[in-house]
């Protein structure tokens, strides 16, 4: 598989330079990322009344929600240098 390579390549990469190696767990990841286009969702109540939201982060199950995140933290990789 791709990542574990990738993983494993991090991780070589952290031990030869004497990095600090940590893992974190992003609680609502794909809620952290925002979102460059204008997506709306609708929400019919018990009245039959039609409500519209527009959604500024990603929510679980858009498709552009996992590459919106992954994104987010290759932009923070390059800020820190890591990339």
């Amino acid at each position: 598989m791709m990542y574990t390579e990738t993983f494993k390549i991090l991780l070589v990469i952290a031990l030869y330079r004497n990095w600090a190696i940590q893992q974190w767990d992003i609680v609502a990841a794909y809620l952290q990322a925002l979102l460059k286009h204008d997506i709306y969702i609708t929400n019919i109540n018990e009245d039959r009344e039609t409500k519209y939201w527009k959604l500024h982060k990603a929510l679980y199950g858009l498709k552009q929600a996992g590459h919106k995140l992954l994104k987010m933290l290759c932009d923070i990789m390059n800020i820190c240098g890591m990339c």
